[in-house]
């Protein structure tokens, strides 16, 4: 039987297949200002509101499988049926919950030319580094790159998300080195600690995560994450970092809110948008651990939702042999090491792009399971 078209209407084996798609270039690169406001909503929001109308003119070409919609479904559904339940009117929350959702879905099917989004956040990624070394010393947080993100922690979790993802679809060559030495650059210019540990969580992977045992691996990587969840604060206040004090005893003082607010409704949160803490009458603030910001919006439900697709998706690559895809491993390193310490890490259009790259790629390798080792064959059919 033939395929199916692709959703731009060409074989991948055709030579207009690897050319840019305009559209798609233009909407990815925009995902990363994400710090630029509009009057209706974030400019991040609104051009992939307008990709997912996009998506909706382009037939998908393969079948996604059930596991992805359904933990989409359930991690959307439970945030929503939370606010009905305590009363919270989260309507933009859900919103853009949704999109979130059809953003990954849309990736994952083939509504969305890989190549061009890659391309896209190349750009996206390069302009908010110029902009943001040119203007650094009047920043908001002044000698630390924030570009068009506005925050130094935000900008480092986009450029190691996002760049790890451009990076799985850009052959190698100089254009690769260019763009990680774009993202190497932009961290460490950040100046954020939980960015760099991640980056470099991500660089020690690509070295050694092809040569041990993906159970051994996954196992230290969970171990890792959770250290750095935990560091003593003996240990986060070195160095350079030794006069943030201040900003530290206030991050530990969010964490005790936090933890109350999560514990008033722990099967099913408190309902979209309730991941703010109120420290005084004029003060109020995010999150800054993304796994309890989740909680608090839809509680053990939707963390287990959402971090069961993203182990599910973690292990499926790790048994695709010589059809792996490193830097999507990174990707989801990265993003859940980020999430330590980044309130919205996890439910950021970011993170969505990050799910439906890592869905395309198993999709697309599972269709050809010859190239796929004999050994690692059993159980991938499995998984």
């Amino acid at each position: 039987m033939a395929k199916a078209p692709l959703a731009w209407d060409l074989g991948e084996e055709t030579e207009k297949a690897n050319q840019i798609r305009r559209l798609d270039f233009i909407l990815f690169a925009l995902l990363v200002f994400d710090g630029v406001a509009l009057v209706v909503a974030p400019l991040n929001e609104i051009a992939f509101g307008l990709l997912a109308l996009l998506a909706l003119t382009r037939r998908p070409d393969r079948k996604v499988p059930l596991f992805f919609p359904v933990l989409l479904v359930g991690l959307v559904g439970v945030i929503a049926v939370s606010g009905f339940l305590n009363h919270v009117d989260g309507t933009r929350r859900v919103l853009h919950l949704v999109l979130y959702a059809l953003t990954a879905m849309f990736i994952a099917s083939g509504r969305v030319h890989l190549k061009s989004a890659a391309w896209g956040l190349f750009a996206g990624l390069a302009i908010n580094l110029v902009w943001g070394l040119v203007f650094i010393t009047t920043a908001p947080y002044p000698n630390r790159l924030v570009g068009f993100i506005m925050d130094p922690n935000a900008a480092g979790l986009i450029f190691t998300t996002l760049g790890a993802v451009a990076l799985s679809q850009i052959p190698p060559g100089r254009w690769r080195v260019i763009l990680q030495i774009i993202v190497v650059v932009a961290v460490v210019a950040t100046f954020s600690r939980t960015s760099l540990l991640a980056l470099g969580l991500g660089y020690a992977w690509l070295i050694l995560g092809h040569r041990i045992h993906p159970i051994l691996g996954t196992g230290v990587l969970g171990g890792l994450i959770y250290g750095i969840a935990n560091l003593p604060d003996t240990w986060i206040r070195i160095g350079p970092w030794a006069e943030r004090t201040g900003s530290d005893l206030l991050r530990d003082r969010i964490l005790i809110q936090e933890q109350i607010i999560v514990a008033q409704s722990p099967v099913y949160g408190t309902g979209p948008g309730t991941a703010k803490v109120q420290l005084s009458e004029n003060v109020r603030l995010f999150f800054h651990s993304s796994y309890l910001a989740l909680r608090a919006e839809g509680g053990w439900i939707a963390l287990v939702c959402l971090m069961a697709l993203l182990v599910i998706l973690f292990w499926r690559l790790l048994w695709l042999g010589k059809q792996r895809s490193p830097w999507l491993e990174v990707a989801i390193i990265v993003l859940l090491t980020c999430a330590t310490n980044i309130g919205e890490a996890l439910l950021t259009l970011q993170a969505a792009v990050v799910l439906g790259f890592a869905m395309r790629h198993l999709i697309l390798q599972r269709e050809e399971p010859d190239l796929i080792p004999a050994h690692y064959r059993n159980r991938w059919e499995k998984l």
